[in-house]
């Protein structure tokens, strides 16, 4: 292999010699920095990263437009009804963080439930 010669700008030269180690040479030093380069992942084009950029834009419309719409699997309730529902459960005995899992709702809503009906 032919030794390939070449001149560094003088900014980068300097910034070689201040990685260098006591006792280290020159010639260590280019070698850790081209071992460190070696290493590094190629720099990406622009036009390269686009293209990446519009594939993964692409993929997420058509995973969009094949998504189901999210149906509830219950009605919604309206406060009297889930007051109503919350009342009939604690006064059967259900805790109320059971009474929360089950309608889906905050354990704090419950308490607020309870307490503006003094119970």
């Amino acid at each position: 292999m032919k030794p390939t010669s070449f001149r560094l700008p003088a900014d980068a030269l300097e910034r070689l010699r201040t990685l260098t180690q006591p006792g280290e040479s020159m010639a260590a030093v280019f070698q850790r920095a081209l071992i460190a380069l070696e290493g590094s992942p190629p720099p990406v084009s622009l036009d390269r990263l686009a293209a990446r950029l519009d594939a993964l834009e692409a993929r997420l419309l058509a995973l969009e437009r094949e998504r189901l719409p999210i149906v509830p699997d219950r009605p919604p309730m309206i406060a009297d009804d889930r007051d109503a529902s919350i009342l009939r459960r604690f006064q059967s005995g259900e805790t109320k963080r059971a009474i929360a899992r089950q309608l889906g709702i905050a354990e704090s809503t419950v308490r607020a439930v309870l307490k503006r009906r003094a119970l």
